[in-house]
């Protein structure tokens, strides 16, 4: 007498008199997601210290996973070299597609201080997102990055629910995507 969970189910929809012609199929495919990072112009400075730049390090956000680069060296110029991978496996489709780009300050004391994420407010339109990417083909050109930040102060607000009022320019990141 007892039924398995097919057997009821098929009684409930039969009760509620819904046909299925078939049950959805959720066809799961994995990829591996590639950002990589060319270089960075216009890096903030070092709080104190006029001719270098901070030592900073990109972290990548994707479906719960989480990898940083390494810490780029203090550099005379605005200009730094990061030459670095970052990669993840996907599961496609997936609730959360989102990229979330973030670039820290490597501080020798103490926590580390994030500088500015990509997008700072992420939004249904903002382009950072795997259907983005899938829709190229798999493939983002290398494209120029700009990195706003808002300040800490607007920060703190933010957490509180109110909007920032306002951001600075954190420079520019040479990043590319593939699929």
């Amino acid at each position: 007498m007892y039924k398995d969970a097919v057997e009821i189910e098929a009684m409930r929809r039969d009760r509620q008199g819904l046909k299925i012609i078939k049950a959805p199929d959720l066809n799961l495919k994995s990829y591996q997601l590639i950002t990589q990072f060319y270089k960075g112009e216009d890096m903030p400075k070092v709080p104190g210290d006029s001719g270098h730049t901070c030592d900073i390090y990109f972290s990548v956000h994707v479906q719960n996973f989480s990898q940083t680069t390494s810490p780029i060296s203090k550099n005379s110029s605005d200009t730094v070299a990061v030459n670095q991978k970052v990669l993840f496996p996907v599961t496609l489709p997936s609730f959360n597609d989102k990229i979330k780009i973030s670039m820290w300050y490597k501080k020798a004391h103490g926590h580390d201080q994030l500088l500015a994420n990509l997008p700072e407010f992420p939004t249904a339109l903002d382009g950072c997102n795997i259907p983005v990417v899938q829709g190229l083909d798999g493939r983002m050109a290398p494209f120029w990055v700009p990195l706003y930040s808002v300040g800490l102060g607007d920060r703190k607000k933010l957490t509180a629910g109110q909007l920032p009022v306002n951001s600075t320019y954190m420079g520019r990141v040479l990043i590319s995507i593939h699929l």
